[in-house]
C-alpha cells in the first residue's frame, strides 16, 4: 500500500474494482483479495457467516486457514471473528483485535489452534447481524503486532465494502446477487 493511500481513495477504487463482479461470491472473493493487497501486515483475509441453525461457514478466505480458522471458532464458539460476528463481550472501537497471540489470554480454547495455524496477530469486524444470521471480516497477520491502528482503519474500509454486499444480498437488493443459502 502506498503511503499516501487514504481510507476515502483505497474505498474509490474498491468501488471501482468491484462493479465489474458479477455475484456475491465474486464480489466478496475480491473484497479480501484487495484487504491482503492494501493492508500492511495482512496474510490472509476471509468473511465469516455464523447461523443459528446450522454453524460456520467461510463466505470468503484468501487461504485453506481462513476455513480452518472460522470452523475451530465455531466449534469452539470462542475467537475474535466469532465474536466480532456474535458481538460478544467487550470490543474496542467496533473491532475485535489480538496484536499478540502468543500473549492472548480471551479466547483460551482457539488460541492454540490459531497458533498452530501460524497466526500472530489477528482481527475482527462485525459485518452483519440479525436474529438468525451474523457475518465478520476476518485479517490475520503471520508475525506479532503487524496489524496496527492503520490497518485497523482502512479495515473498516473493506468491512464496510463486505457488509454493504452482504446487506443487499439479503434484502434482494442486487440484481444477480442471492442471499447466502439457509440464511
Amino acid at each position: 500500500m502506498a503511503i499516501d493511500d487514504t481510507p476515502l481513495e483505497v474505498f474509490a477504487d474498491l468501488a471501482r474494482d468491484l462493479t465489474v463482479q458479477s455475484s456475491k461470491q465474486a464480489v466478496l472473493d475480491r473484497v479480501v483479495e484487495l484487504a491482503v493487497q492494501h493492508l500492511d501486515g495482512c496474510d490472509d483475509a476471509g468473511v465469516l457467516l455464523l447461523y443459528r441453525k446450522r454453524g460456520v461457514e467461510t463466505a470468503a478466505a484468501t487461504s485453506r486457514r481462513i476455513h480452518d480458522s472460522d470452523q475451530a471458532q465455531g466449534r469452539l464458539r470462542q475467537g475474535p471473528c466469532f465474536d466480532a460476528a456474535m458481538q460478544v463481550g467487550a470490543w474496542h472501537n467496533g473491532v475485535y483485535r489480538s496484536d499478540d497471540l502468543a500473549t492472548e489470554t480471551r479466547w483460551p480454547s482457539y488460541i492454540p489452534q490459531a497458533r498452530a495455524l501460524g497466526v500472530g496477530s489477528m482481527m475482527g469486524f462485525q459485518l452483519y447481524r440479525d436474529e438468525e444470521f451474523f457475518a465478520a471480516l476476518d485479517l490475520y497477520s503471520n508475525q506479532r503486532h503487524a496489524l496496527d491502528e492503520r490497518a485497523e482503519q482502512m479495515g473498516w474500509v473493506f468491512a464496510s465494502y463486505a457488509a454493504m454486499i452482504l446487506i443487499s444480498a439479503r434484502t434482494g437488493g442486487l440484481p444477480g446477487i442471492t442471499p447466502p443459502a439457509g440464511g
